[in-house]
């Protein structure tokens, strides 16, 4: 009796443990946008706004992350011809159909932006073009590009910002540079849950930083934004001043 009364008491505590353990292991799934690519295809949307987020808002451009490798569709909120794409137009399409609707999206404000500028041959600005539409479109269309991050260390061994760079068609190849500053709060925004990065964004020859967003959809709130890890395979870590 006092053998079986020992056991039940050994399971009980055995299990009164495993809760605990439960417990300590319940912390939110931290997302980095370096590590998180490595570990398969993700998507990014750049917004206009360095604060808020809502269904209204424009997507200027859609960013596929894999491994170090970059793909940029830039839309006609940015590219400045056709149909604008909003956050709320992204609501019912899985990633696999977003990815789908970005090539499409962007072949369509290429093509869009060739007619604007050439279609009209009474203009008194007219110039003939260099290349017909086709070759146009095929130049500018969007390829993957190899992307370097870095990590912002002040003298506390804290992590400030990460900044991520690569060259884009978009730009006729420019060097394109973004300062990614994690914010902590789940977003929602026509129907869906984001999280984002306030970014400064940079391009060759241009003097103005866009303030901008980087935002993610997530299927739930159990998600926390974080920044790399200086430990992570590939990136390099610059010591802020004093």
């Amino acid at each position: 009796m006092k053998k079986q009364q020992l056991m039940g008491l050994l399971v009980a505590g055995l299990a009164v443990a495993l809760v605990g353990c439960g417990k300590t292991t319940t912390s939110k799934p931290s997302v980095a946008i370096y590590h998180q690519a490595k570990q398969g295809t993700q998507i990014w949307y750049e917004i206009s706004d360095y604060e808020k987020i809502s269904g209204d808002k424009d997507i200027n451009a859609i960013l596929v992350l894999k491994n170090n490798k970059l793909t940029e569709y830039g839309l006609a909120a940015s590219i400045g011809y056709g149909d604008v794409k909003k956050v709320k137009d992204l609501r019912g399409h899985t990633d696999k159909e977003v990815i789908r609707l970005a090539k499409q999206w962007n072949r369509k404000s290429l093509e869009d932006e060739y007619d604007s500028r050439y279609e009209n041959k009474n203009t008194t600005t007219y110039v003939k073009p260099k290349y017909t539409k086709s070759e146009m479109v095929e130049k500018f269309l969007p390829k993957p590009v190899k992307v370097s991050y870095q990590l912002t260390e002040n003298p506390d061994n804290k992590i400030t910002s990460e900044v991520m760079r690569f060259s884009s068609p978009t730009y006729e190849n420019g060097n394109v540079k973004y300062e990614l500053i994690k914010t902590s709060d789940i977003k929602l925004a026509g129907g869906q849950k984001f999280i984002s990065y306030r970014t400064l964004k940079e391009v060759t020859g241009t003097t103005n930083k866009l303030k901008n967003q980087l935002i993610q959809r997530v299927p739930n709130a159990n998600r926390q934004l974080n920044y790399d890890s200086t430990t992570e395979p590939g990136i390099t870590v610059k010591k802020a001043a004093n």
